[in-house]
């Protein structure tokens, strides 16, 4: 096999080319300026666009009788109104002008004034109000409704997709909210909101009375060693001689154990305490409290948490008035029709 050659030397670097900016484009609507029973001639009509004003300037036969601007329709059976569309094209790349190439001429409709539609099988669905009066910007109507809208099934409130606004009554009924003819409203996801007027009334209560009893569970939450700490003094005395020691497990001088004494017991965990219940009834946990069901009060005024294995109101957090009534219920299993949340 003979020696191989050596490779040659690399070329130069080719030149580029910037190519030619793009032409641009343009479309748009020719009216003619009068009624007419039938539609106008365009023939001989022509025009350029300049597409830095984006003004179009009209020549030939009949160019005085067309406008990009609408005329004024008067309504009548008689009176037609005629456009033609236009495109354009620029004539070379920056010339900024092209010349103007048009359509079909076709029918148009317009309107002055008070304009109403009526048909006697058209309601809003409650009532014998069954037109529609557009009059400038008001528009007077029964109801508008989204052209997906599904009425809700019988065990469902939401509507199956879209929103209906009844204007006569004044609810609106949509896929994820309600609004009822009383103004109470159902949501079916996350209320989010920057304030509340202090004014404002939750289920007969100040909204104030609201979130002052809220500040003072979030107090109460932060203040928990706090209160697990004079809970431990009250239980233990100053030290385990000052009460009777009933029960005491081998670890609980180590930081992990119980204790039980004539006015309490008291658990610790690593030096730290996890939970005390006292003789006067009181009972506070660091941890996760389990239960079937807890009810701050048998009767009345009272919140009840519960999680039943099957039935309506599963998993729920409720809260009723003096009177027995139901004023909040959050939570479910996602299978009754009772909405996540619902104030009454």
């Amino acid at each position: 096999q003979g020696t191989q050659g050596t490779q040659g030397t690399q070329g130069s670097q080719g030149d580029s080319i910037q190519g030619n900016p793009g032409l641009k484009t343009a479309n748009g609507l020719l009216y003619y300026q009068s009624a007419s029973a039938t539609a106008p001639s365009k023939t001989g009509l022509t025009g350029t666009y300049n597409f830095s004003t984006n003004a179009v300037s009209l020549t030939g036969t009949g160019s005085t009788n067309w406008s990009v601007d609408a005329p004024v329709f008067q309504a009548s059976n008689g009176n037609n109104y005629w456009y033609v569309r236009f495109t354009v094209t620029e004539s070379s790349s920056g010339s900024n002008a092209g010349t103007l190439v048009l359509g079909t001429v076709s029918q148009t409709i317009g309107f002055s004034g008070l304009v109403t539609f009526s048909n006697n099988t058209i309601t809003n669905g409650s009532s014998s109000f069954n037109y529609t009066a557009i009059d400038g910007s008001a528009i007077t109507t029964g109801s508008i409704t989204s052209t997906n809208y599904q009425v809700p099934t019988p065990s469902s409130i939401f509507a199956g997709l879209g929103t209906k606004f009844n204007l006569t009554d004044g609810s609106i009924t949509s896929k994820n909210f309600v609004i009822d003819t009383s103004g109470n409203a159902t949501f079916n996801g996350t209320i989010t909101g920057g304030s509340i007027a202090s004014t404002a009334l939750i289920s007969d209560t100040p909204a104030s009375t609201v979130v002052s009893n809220a500040a003072n569970g979030a107090t109460a939450y932060s203040s928990l060693s706090n209160k697990l700490d004079k809970q431990a003094t009250y239980i233990l005395g100053t030290d385990l001689a000052t009460n009777q020691v009933s029960f005491k497990t081998s670890q609980y001088d180590l930081g992990s154990g119980l204790v039980i004494t004539n006015t309490g017991i008291l658990g610790k965990k690593s030096g730290i305490t996890t939970f005390a219940i006292d003789t006067n009834g009181d009972a506070t946990f660091t941890g996760v409290v389990t239960a079937s069901e807890i009810f701050t009060a048998a009767s009345g005024n009272r919140i009840e948490l519960n999680k039943k294995t099957s039935g309506t109101g599963d998993n729920r957090l409720k809260v009723y008035n003096q009177t027995n009534g139901q004023i909040l219920s959050i939570g479910g299993n996602g299978s009754e029709s009772v909405p996540p949340i619902s104030i009454s």
